[in-house]
């Protein structure tokens, strides 16, 4: 096994017929974009703005709503991203009952109320490596990962369990059964918390791109603006995230801020100027200058055929698993 395993769209292998019934998996399809005046006598510095979007990453996410750092391991010799503060994750009120690991079912594990309460917003981090063949000087895609190897964020979670362990066995000492079986059950909430906490939030793939409007598809034939635009086909990658059992919120609701800010931040920190833009479709939603659309749909298949997915595809390299 390598440093890191791929987390696709599709398909999902994620938890048993049974908790796919309970929990049917929901596909998100999201586009955010902003328009900028054209480059004019300054195309070159446009072109290299687009070429660079991998590498200059870390300075248009804003950590008010994500940081997000260059990995230091690679995912099949490509470059990484670590992400930090998306997920606003509570490791251990994951429900275990519906995909633990485990050889034998366990209908819960009963971790201290302030240990079960305990957010890791500023802990819990999201890799993605960049899509093999996906890098152009228009930008690039980028593919969810799994990591397979513990980072600090895991030592704080064994940190954390180990504290409730000290606590629980505070009062039951003089009780050799009760101590051992609440370091078995803390033990496994430890393995299964940090299990959850090494994976990306979200399976599929995000693409960033800046490019000519005429040349992104919606916009006439010579127009000179050039647009940004991120866009991603996704779903949550493991059922205790789709359960909403870590008051994440929708799907829709994590990534808007996030992307409406980096958009944001991208014409900031190039000194490009936003102009107003007409939304492609009727369906879209304005945020002052940028537009952005959210969907949801029942299969991957439906996601992929509707209009947007047949765009993306179009437009967005390598966004297809």
């Amino acid at each position: 096994m390598g440093n890191f395993t791929a987390l696709p769209v599709f398909p999902d292998t994620t938890g048993t017929t049974a908790t796919r019934a309970m929990f049917p998996t929901v596909y998100h399809l999201n586009r955010f974009r902003i328009c900028v005046e054209p480059p004019g006598a300054q195309l070159q510095r446009y072109r290299a703005i687009a070429a660079d979007l991998a590498h200059d990453m870390p300075k248009y996410m804003n950590a008010h709503t994500a940081a997000v750092q260059a990995g230091t391991i690679k995912w099949n010799g490509q470059e990484t991203l670590r992400f930090r503060g998306v997920a606003k994750l509570k490791p251990f009120s994951i429900p275990i009952w519906l995909v633990a690991p485990m050889l034998f079912p366990l209908p819960d594990v009963p971790v201290p109320e302030k240990l079960r309460d305990w957010a890791i917003p500023d802990i819990h981090t999201d890799w993605v490596g960049i899509q093999p063949g996906s890098k152009t000087g228009t930008g690039f895609t980028a593919q969810t990962l799994k990591r397979n190897f513990d980072d600090s964020s895991d030592l704080l979670i064994k940190a954390a369990a180990l504290a409730a362990l000290i606590d629980a066995e505070a009062s039951s000492w003089w009780n050799p059964v009760a101590m051992a079986t609440e370091y078995a059950l803390e033990e496994i909430a430890s393995r299964y918390a940090i299990w959850v906490n090494q994976h990306h939030f979200l399976a599929g793939r995000r693409s960033f791109r800046f490019l000519p409007a005429a040349e992104l598809g919606g916009y006439p034939k010579g127009d000179e603006r050039w647009v940004f635009e991120t866009a991603a086909m996704e779903r949550f990658s493991l059922l205790p995230y789709a359960a909403s059992q870590l008051a994440m919120g929708k799907a829709e609701d994590i990534v808007r801020p996030v992307w409406l800010e980096m958009i944001q931040q991208f014409c900031k920190r190039n000194n490009l100027t936003p102009i107003d833009d007409t939304a492609p479709h009727s369906h879209w939603s304005r945020s002052d200058k940028a537009t952005y659309i959210q969907q949801r749909f029942p299969s991957y298949t439906a996601m992929v055929n509707s209009g947007e997915g047949q765009s993306l595809a179009k437009h967005h390299l390598k966004i297809h698993p």
